[in-house]
């Protein structure tokens, strides 16, 4: 009787997500247009662009009665929210949630792939996310190579231009990328992803 009730639970539980257009199994992040399969205990959602990015994220994170804290949206351009929850004592959902700013199509690419590479860290798809950018050409572990987050997001986001519009790249590098710019097209030819 007690493994009914909490089959049910989480059914109910689950649903929520479900409701709210979060998305599991096969999906596709964006930016980096990687197919991915999430367990069913694992969600995605990408809001899109938004004209706000704090506004944005109360509106779907009260429904799930969930504790956040926001930053300032000063300078902001995109953002992503991963959200740990318990379905029972044994079991934890997460739930990855990105949206971003955006004027023109590359730095959309640039910041989708970048907050992609949020929800990649969150939701534990760093083997995939490997493996895509080995047949991509792309053979630096970006885990490996940087210890700061935004780094390894922003690789993400670099790699993303140059795969799909490469002849716009300048339309993102900063000086800041410059030199994850010059590892990303220096590991391209080489192993060094195992």
């Amino acid at each position: 009787m007690g493994d009914l009730h909490i089959v049910e639970q989480k059914e109910s539980y689950l649903e929520k997500y479900y409701n709210l257009g979060f998305k599991t199994g096969d999906l596709i992040l964006p930016g980096l247009n990687m197919e991915v399969n999430l367990p069913s205990n694992r969600f995605f959602k990408n809001l899109g662009e938004v004209s706000e990015i704090n506004v944005s994220s109360i509106t779907l994170l009260k429904p799930l009665n969930c504790q956040y804290s926001l930053t300032e949206d000063k300078g902001l351009n995109g953002k992503h929210l991963g959200i740990g929850d318990y379905i029972n004592q044994k079991e934890v959902l997460k739930a990855s949630l990105i949206m971003y700013l955006s004027s023109n199509p590359t730095l959309t690419k640039f910041l989708q792939a970048h907050e992609s590479m949020h929800a990649i860290r969150f939701l534990g798809l760093e083997e995939p996310f490997m493996r895509f950018a080995y047949m991509q050409n792309f053979h630096l572990n970006p885990f490996e190579k940087y210890s700061s987050e935004e780094d390894i997001a922003n690789y993400a986001g670099l790699m993303a231009v140059l795969i799909s519009d490469p002849k716009n790249i300048n339309q993102v590098l900063s000086s800041k990328f410059i030199p994850l710019f010059l590892d990303l097209e220096n590991s391209k030819n080489r192993v060094i992803y195992k």
